[in-house]
């Protein structure tokens, strides 16, 4: 017994002394690079060099960039060096083409050892990589046997041939890679710049002739795709063509001819297949919960995710382009007020195609004729012409894409208008799109 509590009590001193002895002061750092304010891209590879000593042993190392709340952006690979002094000197390759200026960004380098931890920050000017442009893809050919293409030099170079009934081709321009949506067949191909060769597809389950994509749209924040078939279900697939959400509607007899997915809501137009009626459906993008429907005529051109003011960054509002009963409309849908509010008077006839410039900002064509439209002040006439079925805008070269059956129609966009600078003979484009390194 005596034994016992010697043996207790030397336990107890070697715990004390080890305590005692512990250390209770973080690792030192000299940071020599990069400096304080430097410009940084948000692609980009940097240099990170810094000294880092203990009094007895560094065991880690970890650097990320941060914003301003501390919410780690990008990471380092840690280094566990094991030894009373390290000479950090690494590549940090930095991949968020998504975060733009003129927000604070910061360097932070944290340094432990055994029992305590030394954080230091750097800031850096962030800067978006410029804007380059990779490819102009177009989809073109009659029913089940349509081809893409690359537009290289007014020339179309095929990269896919027999891709199935292709509606729509849906630039990915973080991951660099572009959407090929087949309806009738049911899949998703995504094509990677620049060989183009096929990343990844996906079927919609059974899919059939009777049981197809209906509608399709992307989030170009995260590359998450919205995807509705003709048994009114949904999947949200990630950037790699994994599932990650899936819903019925609940509408039987209607299938979601429209739809539009943002980060947190995903719209959808549900027209009863007799066309005897629709509804415009907002649902929660996590669980699928409706969260607002209401009945609306007519037959909707395109929808879009716009801001309610100048001074908003994340869209509040979804903006509808519709054909009601031969009067072309625009209706705005609110987060806030959930409700649908029409905008402005347009001229009698039909809209046939949409493009939106930036928020609040418009294309659209009624009978032939292109109009600008900005949320507020009159329409401004563009263009007058051949109807389009397509209208897609090219910011980087200021350039609009027209769409007929015929031929693909180039304008450059001026600030009063539109001067067509070329034209294409196509046989039955369906879709262009223009793939960047980053989201313009």
């Amino acid at each position: 017994m005596n034994n016992l509590l010697l043996l207790i009590f030397l336990l107890c001193v070697l715990a004390a002394c080890k305590k005692r002895n512990s250390d209770d002061v973080g690792p030192q750092v000299t940071w020599n690079s990069p400096a304080e304010n430097a410009l940084i891209y948000s692609v980009d590879t940097i240099v990170v060099n810094a000294l880092i000593t203990d009094d007895e042993v560094v065991r880690r190392v970890k650097v990320s960039l941060t914003n301003a709340a501390g919410s780690s952006l990008a990471n380092m690979g840690d280094e566990f060096p094991g030894t009373p002094s390290y000479q950090l000197n690494k590549a940090f390759y930095i991949n968020r083409p998504d975060l733009q200026g003129g927000q604070q960004y910061y360097l932070n380098l944290i340094a432990y050892d055994d029992d305590n931890h030394t954080s230091i920050y750097r800031k850096i000017n962030l800067v978006p990589l410029p804007l380059v442009e990779k490819a102009v893809v177009v989809a073109y050919g009659a029913g089940n046997n349509r081809t893409v293409a690359l537009l290289e030099n007014g020339a179309l170079n095929p990269i896919l041939s027999g891709a199935g009934d292709v509606q729509r081709v849906l630039p990915n321009h973080i991951e660099g890679n572009v959407k090929v949506v087949s309806g009738v067949s049911g899949k998703i191909r995504a094509l990677n710049h620049p060989e183009f060769g096929q990343e990844w597809e996906h079927d919609i389950p059974n899919n059939t002739s009777w049981r197809s994509i209906e509608s399709v749209s992307m989030n170009p924040n995260n590359g998450e795709l919205l995807v509705g078939d003709t048994d009114h279900f949904f999947q949200i697939l990630n950037k790699s063509g994994s599932v990650i959400a899936g819903f019925d509607t609940e509408l039987l007899l209607h299938r979601p001819v429209k739809c539009l997915l943002t980060d947190n809501r995903a719209f959808a137009i549900e027209r009863r297949i007799d066309n005897s009626n629709q509804d415009f459906t907002v649902f929660f993008k996590v669980s699928g919960a409706v969260e607002f429907r209401i009945g609306m005529q007519g037959d909707v051109v395109e929808m879009f995710a716009d801001v309610s003011s100048e001074n908003i960054t994340e869209p509040d509002q979804t903006v509808i382009f519709v054909n009601e009963n031969g009067q072309p409309r625009i209706r705005k849908y609110s987060i806030l007020g959930q409700n649908l509010t029409q905008i402005g008077t347009l001229p009698q006839g039909e809209i046939t195609a949409v493009c939106k410039l930036a928020n609040r900002r418009y294309l659209f064509q009624i009978d032939g004729t292109v109009y600008r439209f900005n949320f507020a002040g009159p329409l401004q006439v563009y263009y007058n012409g051949p109807d389009f079925h397509r209208l897609v805008h090219d910011p980087l070269g200021n350039r609009v894409f027209g769409l007929t059956q015929s031929h693909i129609h180039v304008f450059n966009l001026l600030g009063n208008g539109m001067q067509e600078i070329g034209t294409i003979p196509v046989n039955n484009p369906r879709d262009i799109c223009v793939l960047y390194n980053r989201n313009p």
